[in-house]
């Protein structure tokens, strides 16, 4: 199959979707999706293929000791589709497709000389899978760039000539701005589309004010986490789209988008703001709490370096597996030692000031003084309100 090649994956093992020109999106997938050419020798199992607007996208999670693969096959190299149901003599539906060769410069990852494809559906949903490849076959939106949606705006003003010429182009791109308006909001996701341009750009600032210094660059940051948190994301995973997959895709999905945030915040989050952050992001696809709960839930088994920790006060936050809490002593430590001088020696320091001072919500700053205290650095004072002092005993040398 020598259409077929190494997809690009972020961080956490999700295909990065093409956002220039004519943006990228998932339409269906499907589980236990098997392929091979005409030579059946070359069968591969027990892949989840999703179809897009411009390919279709073969995923294996790791088992045992095979890695994960994720293989793309464009969908302009798909001459003709014919779907065969499962039969007496066929214990599975299977897709035939019959290939064009492929444009550019690839490396094929299962070379044949065969242009004949089968997908084979063990699972379900073939039906919805070979629907959604047709739709995608019929739009062809991998052909619809920047340039060329300028050429057919520029060939159909080519005819206007004179006053009646100009007055044709204003009302015909009125009854164009009219269906436009009319589809966005009748289906919002047409203003999701147009959204994602908005939060490629606030990655992209994400990554230029990470390397920052000073104060106006920390008033940046957290500017831009709050855009970051509205920006619409490029293809939001649906249980509809995902299938069987769902739990997966939507912790690889949140893993990606949360990093930013959480690196904004220290590596520690509460789950719950992260659970607004993500669904303010989606739009009107939002996901249900027990839905994002089991996909933080899914990090440990997929390797993602993020944990969910439960305090004894059952806060929980989202927070970077390396660091753990313990950034959150380190900064009540920071705080103490910024007082510095002589006369501050015996300054308390309570959840509003180290809030304030840490930047960080008053949730986190209580449940920081409280891993400090059980840590041993500081001591509670809780005659007139509630106030932490450094430990001191923990400075003396020992006998």
């Amino acid at each position: 199959m020598n259409n077929l090649s190494a997809a690009a994956v972020d961080q956490y093992g999700m295909p990065i979707f093409q956002t220039e020109g004519s943006r990228e999106t998932s339409i269906v997938s499907a589980s236990d999706v098997g392929f091979y050419d005409a030579d059946r020798r070359s069968e591969h199992k027990d892949f989840t293929a999703t179809v897009t607007t411009h390919r279709v996208i073969f995923k294996r999670e790791p088992v045992g000791t095979a890695a994960a693969l994720c293989w793309e096959f464009p969908l302009e190299c798909i001459q003709s589709l014919t779907m065969k149901n499962k039969s007496l003599f066929k214990k599975h539906s299977r897709l035939e497709v019959e290939t064009r060769p492929r444009t550019g410069k690839w490396d094929p990852v299962a070379p044949s000389v065969h242009s004949h494809v089968k997908f084979v559906f063990r699972g379900t949903g073939e039906k919805e899978f070979h629907e959604g490849l047709c739709r995608a076959m019929e739009q062809a939106e991998w052909t619809h760039t920047e340039s060329t949606r300028y050429a057919e705006a520029k060939k159909k003003r080519a005819g206007a000539v004179g006053l009646g010429g100009i007055l044709k182009i204003q009302k015909q791109t009125d009854r164009e701005r009219d269906a436009l308006l009319g589809a966005a909001f009748d289906d919002m996701s047409v203003l999701m589309k147009e959204a994602r341009s908005l939060a490629n750009m606030a990655t992209a600032l994400a990554t230029q004010l990470k390397a920052s210094q000073g104060k106006e660059a920390n008033a940046e940051r957290d500017q831009l986490s709050a855009m970051l948190s509205m920006a619409g994301l490029a293809s939001p995973v649906t249980r509809e789209v995902s299938n069987d997959s769902y739990t997966v895709d939507l912790a690889r999905q949140v893993a990606g988008f949360i990093a930013a945030p959480l690196d904004m915040h220290q590596g520690v989050l509460q789950l719950v703001d992260a659970y607004a952050m993500y669904n303010r992001a989606r739009g009107t696809t939002t996901v249900s709490p027990e839905d994002f709960v089991a996909a933080t839930h899914a990090f440990d088994a997929l390797s993602i370096p993020l944990r969910v920790t439960r305090f004894s006060s059952g806060v929980e936050v989202l927070v970077d597996a390396a660091i753990g809490t313990d950034m959150l002593v380190e900064a009540v430590a920071t705080v103490m030692a910024s007082f510095g001088g002589a006369g501050d020696v015996y300054r308390p320091v309570n959840v509003a000031l180290l809030a304030r001072e840490a930047g960080m919500n008053l949730v986190l700053a209580r449940e920081a003084l409280n891993l400090a205290e059980d840590a041993g650095t500081v001591c509670r004072d809780d005659h007139l309100g509630v106030a932490y002092y450094r430990n001191f005993f923990v400075d003396q040398p020992a006998g």
